[in-house]
């Protein structure tokens, strides 16, 4: 999941661009694109009286109310994290953040706000859509599942196996790695994702065995495990 984190000072127009980025991402991408907004100091007033407000009201940790149309989601965190999470577990491909400045994702900056992570300046969406790839990634073990699933070249009742560990002196070339073990025999696509020394990898195969093997060549040339 690709993070798209967009800061500026109230009034800078952050919101405006969102809506007009969501009316061409949504079409692009269909299903696929989230957003999480930070609230700052203005609380989000649950609707007094109703059955999901009192079940929150009396220590439900995370409330859900689904009707014919959407599901409305109260979870007891204010934590930016845990919002990702979620959306990389619903198998978002992009991830929209509105403020949130202290976080030190690749940021679009709306106005004269100072960031050191500015990767785009009053762009216009044409310029983020031609930057996507350059933007900060975001994984989950649920989201990198579900992208292996969805590739489009993996047969009915491929095989797909996962790895998350501490791995030690880890090569900055990790992502030719990723692309040496794909060209094995039986394998349909590998995934290595690497946040210091975690690190995440995803293979998707023809079969278990060869899923497994592909997992154990990777640890293996990625430095092998943390003693």
């Amino acid at each position: 999941m690709k993070v798209i984190q967009v800061v500026g000072r109230s009034n800078s127009g952050k919101t405006y661009f969102i809506h007009r980025l969501l009316e061409r991402m949504t079409v692009m991408f269909p299903g696929k694109v989230g957003v999480i907004k930070h609230m700052g100091h203005h609380i989000f007033e649950l609707a007094e009286g109703k059955d999901t407000t009192t079940h929150y009201e009396h220590g439900a940790e995370c409330v859900a109310g689904v009707d014919a149309e959407k599901t409305v989601l109260t979870v007891r965190d204010d934590d930016l994290d845990r919002s990702l999470e979620i959306l990389c577990d619903l198998g978002m491909k992009y991830a929209i953040i509105e403020g949130f400045k202290e976080y030190g994702f690749k940021k679009i900056v709306k106005g004269e706000l100072e960031s050191g992570e500015c990767l785009l300046r009053d762009p216009t969406v044409d310029d983020v859509i031609e930057s996507l790839d350059a933007f900060d990634d975001y994984y989950t073990l649920g989201g990198l599942v579900k992208e292996l699933e969805e590739d489009e070249r993996a047969p009915a009742g491929a095989s797909i196996v996962t790895f998350s560990g501490v791995l030690e002196n880890i090569p900055m070339d990790y992502g030719k790695i990723a692309g040496k073990i794909g060209e094995h025999e039986g394998i349909i696509s590998v995934k290595i994702l690497v946040n210091r020394k975690k690190v995440m990898i995803g293979v998707a195969s023809v079969d278990t065995r060869s899923a497994c093997n592909a997992i154990d060549r990777a640890v293996s040339d990625l430095g092998g495990m943390k003693s």
